[in-house]
Formats: C-alpha cells, sequence, structure tokens
C-alpha cells in the first residue's frame, strides 16, 4: 500500500479558496478535512486534478492565479531583509539584481559546493533561481533545477524532467501514465517570485507564467513585471 502522509498545500489551498470565494465553493472544489488529513501521492496527484479543474469551473482565471500565488513556497525574511535595504538605499534594480544574483550563487555553492563554470554561467545565462535575468523593463526568471547535479549529468530528456521539478505531484504524473494536472497549476510556482519582489520593492508586481515542463517546455519560466517607476535610475 502506497504511504499516507499529512501535506498541509491542500489544507491551504481550501483555505484560500474558502476566503475568496466562500466556505461551500471551497468544499465543492478543494475538499479537505484538515492539515493533518493524509493522502497518498498519486491520491494527491487525483486530488489536484480535481481541484484545478474545479478552479477553471468555479472561479475566474485572475482569482485562480490569486489563489495559487497565496499558496506558494517563499523565502524567509531573513533572506529578504538584504535586498530591501540595498533597494531603499540605492533605488537601483540592476544593483538589486547584481546582488540578489550574487547571494543566489553563494546559497547554491552552500549547498553543492564550488560550482563548475558551465553551471554557474547556465544559471545567470538561462534566468535560474531567485534573481532572473533582465530582459528590457523586465525580469525573466526560470525556477533552478531542484537536483542541479542530477539536471546536468542526466542523459535524458525524462531524467532532465524529473531532476528538474521542486514539486512532488508534478514528479509523480511524470511516473504515472494518465491524466495530467492542468497548467493553471504551475501559477503556484509564480508566487514564489511574486512574493519576493513585492517584500524587496515595497510595491506590487506583476507575474504571469511564461513557460513549464507540464506543456513540454524545458523549463517553469515565468515574466515579472515591475512597475514603470523603479526603473527610474535607467
Amino acid at each position: 500500500m502506497a504511504e499516507r502522509t499529512p501535506d498541509p498545500w491542500r489544507f491551504q489551498l481550501h483555505m484560500e479558496i474558502a476566503r475568496l470565494a466562500g466556505k461551500d465553493t471551497a468544499r465543492r472544489v478543494a475538499p479537505c478535512e484538515g492539515p493533518e488529513s493524509v493522502s497518498s501521492e498519486e491520491e494527491n496527484v487525483a486530488w489536484t486534478i480535481h481541484a484545478m479543474k474545479g478552479m477553471e469551473t468555479y472561479l475566474k482565471e485572475e482569482e485562480s492565479i490569486s489563489v495559487l500565488h497565496n499558496c506558494s513556497h517563499t523565502l524567509p525574511e531573513a533572506r529578504i531583509v538584504e535586498l530591501r535595504d540595498h533597494f531603499r538605499k540605492n533605488r537601483d534594480i540592476r544593483s538589486l539584481h547584481q546582488l540578489w544574483q550574487r547571494r543566489f550563487l553563494e546559497n547554491l555553492e552552500a549547498r553543492w559546493g564550488p560550482l563548475p563554470d558551465e553551471w554557474a554561467r547556465t544559471v545567470i545565462d538561462e534566468g535560474w533561481g531567485e534573481a532572473g535575468r533582465i530582459d528590457g523593463k523586465r525580469i525573466i526568471a526560470a525556477k533552478v533545477p531542484q537536483d542541479l547535479p542530477g539536471w546536468f549529468h542526466a542523459k535524458t530528456v525524462e531524467e532532465k524532467r524529473h531532476a528538474y521539478c521542486h514539486c512532488s505531484r508534478i514528479k509523480q504524473v511524470f511516473l504515472m501514465n494518465g491524466e495530467k494536472i492542468p497548467a493553471v497549476y504551475c501559477n503556484c510556482g509564480g508566487g514564489f517570485y511574486r512574493s519576493n519582489w513585492e517584500r524587496v520593492l515595497g510595491v506590487p508586481v506583476k507575474v504571469t507564467v511564461r513557460s513549464t515542463i507540464m506543456k513540454g517546455d524545458p523549463s517553469c519560466s515565468f515574466i515579472i513585471t515591475l512597475p514603470e517607476g523603479v526603473w527610474s535610475k535607467d
């Protein structure tokens, strides 16, 4: 029998839908007994497919995106403070980006050890991680592979895909031959970038999904649109 474990994310999604659209809609779309309710990975996939389809039926697209943004993982405040202070002092996005990118590479090396030059260049060129890359007046950011060495050493597309994704549900989908989770789910990853950039800048930003491995793309990437005023030094 597949192991059944608690999954607090299910309860978080349920509560976000309830806050936005009411308890009846939440029970219909994302039924959940509580944060300690248990399920297997296979059950989680089926539940998530049901919830995503229900959100598409009962919520407007922008409401679904907002709900999923609010269910994302975010950086701890301790990681935000230095970046926020730097921006408040300098009011310069490019300077902020350089610092953020440097700190992100340092964190990767703290986890994986010194990065080969090829790996570091790929992280920067692809805009992997928290800082992304500056593209005109916007930021293009892609998720860094969850298993960085595994991704670089992978021999097949399937191996790269499995090493890439951070989400246990999506990893499980790739092991199953069946229905896929609707791609609207990937907006949860977009909430990571929205939360981080808004806390650093102190202003709202817009984040949209640019690509996703759920649609066969090689990476999950997002367009982060910053208010025009924050580019004032350009």
